[in-house]
């Protein structure tokens, strides 16, 4: 693909994980309802601008067909579908967040939703049950979902709850065993290391100005 002529710009934004945490934090204090999502074929879903042809399947004859829509490979498929993902939340009365935009809220008689996207991934904040299922369905218009139900697994990471304690934890577990199979180490022993487990200011480096 030639800059400038199939493609300008690529660089399509992610919710950031102090965004997210934050999110996430307002939903354990305040008892909201976590609920996730995934966007099926999302590439496919955006809408190109420039003009590019593929070579026609060689089962189907010769010749070539214009692109409509991105596919996967494409330099701007991420890009053009965060476009069109923005569009239709302003659509079903969402704004975006202008320091993270990939974070939207929505206040609507008394109902409060906040939402991040990662990709495909969309993590959906909400003071009720009901409001919650409204803004699945108000996506669900647009695109194919898979509805999760509530939040257990964000990014790699699991989330724990406990509703009554007011406490959420995210565990990357299963990313460190992972890491670990990857290796062969799953089945090493843990040993201590020569470390201070908490750190205190008073510890720190000092300069001569300090």
């Amino acid at each position: 693909m030639i800059p400038g002529q199939d493609y300008n710009h690529t660089f399509a934004p992610v919710a950031r994980w102090d965004s997210i945490r934050f999110v996430l934090s307002l939903a354990a204090i305040h008892g909201w309802e976590l609920q996730h999502i995934d966007i099926k074929t999302t590439f496919l879903n955006g809408v190109l601008k420039e003009d590019i042809y593929m070579r026609q399947p060689q089962i189907l004859g010769t010749g070539y067909w214009r692109l409509k829509k991105a596919l996967y490979g494409l330099k701007q498929a991420g890009r053009e579908f965060y476009y069109d993902m923005d569009n239709t939340y302003q659509t079903v009365g969402f704004t975006r967040c202008e320091t993270d935009w990939s974070v939207y809220h929505r206040r609507k008689a008394g109902n409060i939703s906040l939402t991040t996207m990662s990709v495909d991934d969309i993590t959906i904040a909400s003071n009720s049950k009901d409001e919650s299922d409204r803004v699945v369905a108000d996506i669900a218009t647009k695109y194919e979902i898979t509805d999760n139900g509530d939040a257990h697994w964000l990014l790699g990471c699991k989330i724990i709850r406990w509703r009554s304690r007011v406490l959420l934890k995210l565990d990357q577990e299963r990313y460190t065993t992972t890491i670990l199979e990857a290796f062969g180490m799953s089945t090493c022993n843990p040993v201590s290391v020569p470390m201070v487990t908490c750190l205190t200011t008073e510890m720190c480096p000092k300069t001569e100005t300090q």
